[in-house]
């Protein structure tokens, strides 16, 4: 009988290459299992952390959190020469999520090789039809050589677990591809392919049942065909593998129903020992029975640590006819280092958190029955002990300020300390933020940067009721790549300590409130800031002011006094102020007072700021001095021009400072007027003789009088006489201005003026004649006038008017 099992298998093998038409080909990869997977019915979906089992489901890869490794020999009916080698890697891996976000995920990869191969195969060819021994039906198989023929498969896959979903309590899911070759003797076939699967894992609180699991894994997706030759095709069939288990008496015993390659298939496992176990299954055609054997504490050469095995062993006895030639397999598994199981934190599920509170309750899962010791900043802060099913729960756990690392481990006894487990990183945080602002004047904006002791979470700022946007930058390292900018917006993808410094930067568009280098405003600009922190504590509100205003004088201010104090408040941000100059002392309660000295006219006053961050601000108030005398009153009539005048340097006052407006213009008083609006004219130091009859040396207009009669804009009387108090009509005066230059000559109507003319009335009859007319308009006109180039000419000629008069006295 076996015999003429290996002459079919060889004929099968031999002539498979050679059908002409499209099929399915019987895939050895449900073969390539361990000896727990065969122990257990070959094609059992349900076996969680098994790396041998990969073939048949990739979610087994799921929740293995060591490096397994696993090596398998199976001989099924003394012929097929099965081998399997199987070995996984954990890592954590960040996976991109939406919005920028990410999470650290625990991924397991996997690599499985398997290989079956059947040597010894005859190569024969037909002979005739002659009845005789060794004939079938007449036809003689003649043997020629023998080769080898089988299947190769390389199958990479990963898993990862997810916990409390879809009411499980956790779910592996896994994906594999595979790459599958047919050879025989020399020639060989490749195709490819790709695997899934899942399982559910759901706690039962039920007396003797512990667990609930179910699978379900899907081969050979999208796997084109196998191409053999020029006409022969062939493809690997979808598999589906489906199961359900049940693990019962305090996980000792588990039971598992599957689909198989013959139909349903029943098996269980069952813990003699924690290091002894026993498992069988069968399909009702076959009866698998195995055992496993766990060593603990093995050491290796390849390190200090001490490591787990498992040895397992399968027999499975086939159905008649080939009930006597039974199948043998051996696995020998590295179950990793003899540690216990890795725990894991699923609340809270953030790995990176930041809170205001004191206190964190942790919940995760790991080895049932095991004390889980919590770990901060690596040290242990505080131990809980897991439940049956695993679960466990460490409340009001105390956070320290700042950074709290937290990890755990599972301990027991005999095996010491776990691996650690997921990290998660809690910030605590309970302080409001502080920060620091600082304002800085462009040509169109203000450029406003604010430095915080630590992360924020938002800015709430106001300017004049506008709101302001912050944005968060950081300062340039690489100036090559930013020449022209010192900070650049920072990176939202980027994670960043919460507890350091941050840097925030806003723009303020000038108004026509806000707006400098013109005039200061009469309050101080205040900025509403407030900040948040990541863990939301709140910024007491602040109301910073900046730069400086002027409570008195205001823009377009008319004076009537030689000195003007300017009186306003200064801020925090201003490290000096300069006015036309002059430095300025600012009190403890950010106020200054300053006396500046006015020439008649027009002044422009500049302002200089110079704030703390290095910037200079200039600001320009207009004032219209204008020159007035004491016995001007509101009631005198002519007063407005009388000051106009004076304030050209028309109009003077006598000596004793005083204009006396009602007095009548005298002949003295017009030779003092003429001579000290004419530059040409000069004063004699002093007078060595009385220059008239009726002018003494001593007169108070002596010097006034020589120096006109002198440069001929005064004469005097043929009789040697002056007659300085002679009194004038308004037209003797014109006439004697007119004659020196002063002013145009003017037709004087004697009946619109008779009689003798007061100074105060010659003001106003001058003030409207053409020539000083347009003077007037143009001194008290306050868009003209004021920029710097005017301001100097005026200034120049005003000090040389009054070298001269200073000279004339």
């Amino acid at each position: 009988m076996k015999k003429i099992f290996l002459i079919i298998t060889s004929s099968l093998l031999l002539t498979l290459p050679t059908i002409g038409v499209e099929r399915s080909i019987d895939t050895p990869q449900v073969q390539m299992v361990g000896a727990r997977s065969s122990s257990l019915g070959v094609t059992n979906p349900l076996l969680l952390e098994e790396v041998s089992a990969q073939m048949i489901n990739p979610a087994s890869l799921g929740n293995i959190d060591t490096i397994p490794l696993s090596g398998t020999h199976k001989k099924i009916m003394g012929f097929f020469d099965y081998k399997l080698l199987n070995v996984a890697i954990p890592t954590d891996l960040r996976v991109p999520l939406k919005q920028k976000k990410s999470l650290l995920k625990r991924l397991t990869f996997g690599l499985a090789y398997g290989s079956v191969r059947l040597d010894g195969i005859k190569r024969t060819q037909t002979t005739g039809l002659f009845p005789e021994n060794g004939s079938v039906n007449g036809t003689r198989l003649e043997p020629l050589n023998e080769f080898g023929a089988g299947f190769k498969i390389l199958n990479l896959g990963v898993g990862t677990t997810f916990e409390d979903v879809y009411n499980f309590n956790q779910i592996a899911v896994g994906a594999s591809a595979k790459k599958f070759t047919y050879f025989v003797d020399q020639d060989s076939s490749s195709t490819f392919g790709f695997d899934i699967g899942m399982i559910g894992v759901k706690n039962v609180d039920f007396p003797n049942i512990d667990r609930v699991k179910v699978g379900a894994s899907v081969l050979n997706i999208f796997t084109p065909n196998l191409k053999w030759g020029n006409d022969s095709f062939h493809n690997l069939p979808l598999t589906f593998y489906l199961g359900g288990g049940v693990d019962l008496l305090n996980e000792s015993l588990s039971l598992y129903a599957n689909n198989g390659i013959n139909g349903l298939v029943i098996g269980s496992e069952y813990y003699l020992q924690n290091n002894l176990i026993l498992r069988g299954s069968s399909d009702f055609k076959t009866i698998n029975m195995g055992t496993g054997i766990i060593f603990e504490k093995i050491t290796t050469l390849l390190s200090k640590r001490d490591y787990s095995v498992r040895l397992d062993y399968n027999y499975t006895q086939h159905q008649f006819p080939m009930d006597t030639n039974p199948s043998h397999m051996i696995s020998m598994s590295l179950l990793g280092e003899s540690r216990p199981g890795r725990p894991k934190i699923t609340s809270p599920s953030k790995e990176f958190i930041i809170t205001k509170e004191e206190f964190v309750t942790l919940r995760g899962v790991g080895p049932r029955d095991t004390n889980i010791q919590v770990y901060n900043n690596h040290q242990l802060q505080n131990t809980t002990i897991s439940e049956k099913f695993g679960k466990w729960k460490a409340s009001n756990l105390k956070l320290k300020e700042g950074k709290n690392e937290i990890y755990v481990k599972s301990w027991t006894l005999d095996k010491n300390n776990s691996l650690a487990s997921n990290k998660i990183v809690i910030y605590s945080d309970s302080t409001p933020p502080a920060f620091d602002l600082t304002i800085i004047p462009k040509e169109d904006h203000y450029l406003i940067k604010l430095k915080a002791t630590e992360s924020l979470n938002k800015i709430t700022s106001t300017l004049n009721d506008q709101r302001i946007e912050f944005t968060q930058v950081q300062q340039v390292t690489n100036e090559a790549l930013h020449p022209l900018q010192k900070y650049i917006p920072i990176d939202p993808t980027k994670t960043i300590s919460p507890l350091k410094p941050s840097l925030w930067e806003a723009r303020f568009d000038f108004t026509e409130e806000t707006k400098i280098g013109k005039v200061a405003p009469k309050e101080l600009h205040t900025l509403i800031i407030t900040a948040e922190d990541k863990a939301g504590n709140i910024a007491e509100e602040k109301e910073i002011p900046f730069f400086v205003a002027y409570t008195f004088p205001r823009d377009r201010y008319v004076h009537y006094k030689p000195e003007l104090r300017f009186i306003g408040f200064s801020s925090p941000m201003v490290d000096r102020i300069l006015i036309n100059k002059e430095p300025v002392y600012i009190d403890k309660q950010e106020r200054f007072s300053i006396p500046i000295e006015l020439t008649p006219g027009k002044n422009l006053v500049k302002t200089e700021v110079m704030t703390t961050s290095k910037d200079k601000i200039v600001y320009s108030m207009r004032i219209l001095n204008l020159k007035t005398f004491p016995d001007l009153t509101g009631k005198i009539k002519g007063r407005r021009e009388v000051e106009f005048l004076a304030t050209l340097g028309v109009m003077e006052a006598d000596d004793d400072g005083k204009f006396y407006p009602n007095n009548y213009v005298t002949r003295q008083y017009v030779t003092k007027l003429m001579v000290l609006s004419n530059k040409d004219v000069v004063l004699p130091e002093e007078l060595e003789t009385d220059p008239f009859f009726d002018v003494t040396k001593a007169h108070p207009y002596a010097l006034f009088i020589k120096a006109a009669v002198d440069s001929g804009l005064m004469f005097a009387y043929p009789d040697g006489t002056f007659k300085p108090e002679q009194s004038l009509t308004l037209s003797e005066t014109i006439l004697l201005m007119s004659s020196a230059g002063l002013i145009d000559e003017v037709e004087i109507d004697e009946e619109e003026f008779p009689g003798y003319v007061t100074r105060a009335q010659l003001a106003e009859f001058l003030a409207y004649t053409p020539q000083f007319e347009m003077k007037i308009e143009r001194l008290i006109n306050w868009d003209t006038g004021y920029d710097e180039e005017s301001i100097k000419k005026v200034r120049k000629r005003q000090e040389e008017a009054l070298l001269r008069r200073s000279n004339k006295r």
